[in-house]
C-alpha cells in the first residue's frame, strides 16, 4: 500500500537549482546572525518525521528547507539527513511537489532518473508538452517553469520548444511579465510576481545553457518585475499588499538569476540591496519569518552562499549551537533528536515506529531490526514501496529484519508498512545510503570519522557518540591504533605514510621495499625499517638477522659492548 499526499498547489516559485550565487548576492549588517537565528528556529521546529511545514504543504517547506541549509553549508548531519529521507519517500501526485522533490533530491547527490520520478514528471505533463497543477491540466505558471527546471537539473532533456512558446504567448507586449494563465490567454491577464518570477528564472537557466533566444523575455519580464518595488524595499503586486515575505524573496531569487545570466536590467542591484534591507527587518526575534518554516527557509535562501563553520562537524554550525543548547566544541547535535521527534508522528491508536534511517557497507553482511511500540502486538510489516539495495530484503515473518548484503553503492529511500493484530496500519519512511569501499569523505553525523570507518569498525555511523558516553566517537576512534589500517593488511596508515607506502592498497603488505627479504609486513612487526636494508646499522641485513633469530631493529653487538662496559 503506498502512502498518497495530495499537495495543496503553492503559488510561489521555489528553485533549488540556483544554490550558489554570483556577484548578484547582497550582503547586509548583522546577516550571518540573522542566519543562525533562522536556522536555529528551523531545527527547533522540525517535524517529528523529519519533515517541515504542516497543513499540506510540507513538501514545499521540506524542499525548500534542504536548499536553505545547503545554502548556508549546513547540509550534514541528522536534520538534514532525515529531512531527506522523510521527502524521499513522499508519494505526491501534483506537478509542484514532484518537482520540488526531484530538485531537491538530485542537490542531494541522489538519482531521481533512476527511481523512475523524472519520468513520472513528464507523465504529468498535458498533449501540448506542458504542465499544469496537476496531470492533463492546463498550462499555466508556476508549474510549467518548475517542472522544467527540475527536468534540466535531473540532466533530462526537457520540451524546451514547447515552453519557449508558452512563455513568448503568454507575455504581453513591452515590458510585462505573466499570469497564471499560459499562452495566448495568459497574454490577456495581468501579470503577477510568482508566475513572472517563475519564468525569469528558468529562462535564465536556459539561456546560461545556450538558449540565447530567450533574452529579451527575461529582460522584459525583468524590467517589469522592478516596477513592482515599493518604498521600503518589499516587492508586491499590490501596494497595499500584506504579507509580501514570500513575493519579495521569491523575486529576489528571480532577479539574482537574471543577473547571473548577464540579463539583469538597470536598477536590479539597488533594489536587490533595498529587498535584502525589507527581508532583514520582518524576521521575527525567534528567527523565523511569520512562524513559517517555508516562508523562513525562502528569506533564508537569499542570503549570500555560505560554509557556516561547524568545528564539531556535528552539523550544527557553531553560531546556530548556544541558540538551540548544544555545545559547538562537542559532536552533540544527536542530543536534540528526542526533541526533534525520531519517532513518526503517531496515529490515534499510538502505533508507531522509528524511520529507518541507516547506512551499510557495500558487499558486507548487513542486518537492521524492525521495532514497533503501541497498538495491539503481534506486529507485521511489509515493503510498500521505493527501492531497497541489491541483495537486501525484508524477513517474510518475525524476527522483522531488512537483512542481507547490499551489492550496489548509492542512497536507497523505501518505505515500509507496519500493521497491528488489530489491521491497524502506519507508513514507515525509510533511507538506506551503502556506502562504498573506497569512500572515506562521507562523515553522516559529522564526527570526523568517516561512515566507512564507523561501519567497518561496528560504530555508529548515524551518532557522534555510539555508547552515549560524553566521549565522541572520534575521539575514542583514534585510541585504537588497528582503526587506522585503511586497508587492514596488517599494517598502520601512519607507519604506511611514513614510509610512502600505500594505506589504501592492501598488497604492499607482501612486497620488499629495500629488498632485504624481509616483506614490508615483516618490517612493521620486527620494529624495522622497511626502506633500509639494514636498520641498526650492525652490517647484517634485516633478513638475515630474523633468518638467525636476531631482531633487525637492535644493534645487538653493540648492545653488549655497552653492558660489558657496565658490568
Amino acid at each position: 500500500m503506498k502512502t498518497y499526499i495530495r499537495e495543496r498547489p503553492i503559488p510561489t516559485t521555489i528553485y533549488l537549482f540556483s544554490l550558489f550565487a554570483g556577484a548578484w548576492n547582497i550582503a547586509v549588517a548583522d546577516q550571518d546572525m540573522n542566519r543562525a537565528q533562522a536556522i536555529g528556529w528551523l531545527i527547533q521546529h522540525q517535524n517529528g518525521d523529519g519533515s517541515w511545514g504542516q497543513g499540506g504543504a510540507e513538501v514545499a517547506a521540506t524542499a525548500e528547507t534542504l536548499a536553505a541549509l545547503k545554502n548556508a553549508g549546513a547540509e550534514k548531519g541528522f536534520h538534514y539527513t532525515r529531512a531527506l529521507g522523510w521527502l524521499s519517500n513522499q508519494q505526491v501526485d501534483s506537478v509542484d511537489s514532484l518537482a520540488r522533490k526531484v530538485i531537491a533530491m538530485e542537490n542531494a547527490g541522489i538519482d531521481t532518473t533512476e527511481l523512475g520520478l523524472d519520468a513520472a514528471l513528464l507523465d504529468l505533463s498535458n498533449v501540448a508538452g506542458i504542465w499544469g497543477a496537476y496531470a492533463g491540466y492546463g498550462g499555466g505558471f508556476p508549474d510549467s517553469g518548475l517542472a522544467m527546471d527540475a527536468l534540466r537539473v535531473a540532466g533530462v532533456n526537457p520540451p524546451v520548444s514547447a515552453y519557449f512558446n508558452l512563455t513568448a504567448s503568454g507575455q504581453g507586449n513591452g515590458n510585462q511579465g505573466w499570469s497564471y494563465w499560459g499562452g495566448v490567454l495568459g497574454s490577456t491577464k495581468p501579470p503577477v510576481i510568482l508566475s513572472t518570477a517563475s519564468n525569469i528564472t528558468v529562462l535564465s537557466h536556459f539561456y546560461q545553457d545556450g538558449q540565447n533566444s530567450v533574452d529579451t523575455q527575461v529582460t522584459r519580464a525583468a524590467n517589469w518585475l522592478l516596477t513592482k518595488t515599493q518604498g521600503d524595499g518589499r516587492f508586491t503586486d499590490h501596494s497595499a499588499d500584506t504579507g509580501s515575505e514570500r513575493t519579495t524573496a521569491t523575486a529576489y531569487l528571480a532577479l539574482q538569476a537574471a543577473g547571473n545570466a548577464g540579463l539583469a536590467p538597470q536598477g536590479t542591484d539597488i533594489a536587490l540591496e533595498q529587498a535584502a534591507s525589507f527581508l532583514l527587518s520582518r524576521q521575527a526575534i525567534n528567527g523565523s519569518w511569520n512562524d513559517d518554516a517555508y516562508t523562513t527557509a525562502l528569506a533564508l535562501r537569499t542570503f549570500p552562499a555560505t560554509v557556516m563553520s561547524d568545528a564539531d562537524n556535528d552539523g550544527i554550525p557553531d553560531a546556530v549551537e548556544p541558540l538551540v543548547g548544544t555545545d559547538p566544541n562537542q559532536a552533540d547535535g544527536w542530543k536534540l533528536q528526542p526533541q526533534n521527534g525520531l519517532t513518526a508522528t503517531p496515529n490515534p491508536t499510538g502505533l508507531q515506529s522509528s524511520p529507518v534511517i541507516t547506512e551499510a557497507l557495500v558487499n558486507a553482511a548487513f542486518s537492521y531490526p524492525l521495532t514497533a511500540i503501541g497498538g495491539t502486538p503481534d506486529y507485521t510489516w511489509s515493503f510498500a514501496g521505493g527501492l531497497l539495495p541489491p541483495g537486501v530484503s525484508l524477513s517474510a515473518a518475525a524476527p522483522w529484519l531488512l537483512s542481507g548484503t547490499p551489492t550496489k553503492a548509492g542512497s536507497y529511500p523505501f518505505v515500509l508498512n507496519l500493521k497491528d493484530s488489530q489491521g491497524i496500519s502506519v507508513t514507515v519512511a525509510g533511507y538506506l545510503r551503502v556506502i562504498a569501499v573506497n569512500d572515506t569523505v562521507t562523515d553522516t553525523d559529522g564526527d570526523g570519522v568517516p561512515s566507512y570507518f564507523e561501519l567497518r569498525d561496528n560504530l555508529n555511523p548515524l551518532t557522534a557518540d555510539t555508547d552515549q558516553d560524553g566521549i565522541p566517537d572520534s575521539i575514542e576512534w583514534t585510541n585504537y591504533p588497528d582503526y587506522w589500517d585503511t586497508d587492514q593488511d596488517g599494517m598502520p596508515n601512519l607507519w604506511e605514510i611514513t614510509y610512502a607506502l600505500n594505506p589504501y592498497d592492501s598488497t604492499d603488505a607482501g612486497l620488499d621495499l629495500d629488498g632485504d627479504e624481509l616483506s614490508n609486513l615483516e618490517e612493521y612487526r620486527h620494529g624495522s625499517a622497511p626502506d633500509v636494508v639494514d636498520s641498526d646499522y650492525d652490517n647484517m641485513s634485516d633478513g638475515a638477522e630474523v633468518q638467525i633469530g636476531r631482531n633487525p631493529a637492535v644493534n645487538e653487538p653493540a648492545v653488549i659492548s655497552v653492558i660489558n662496559t657496565l658490568l
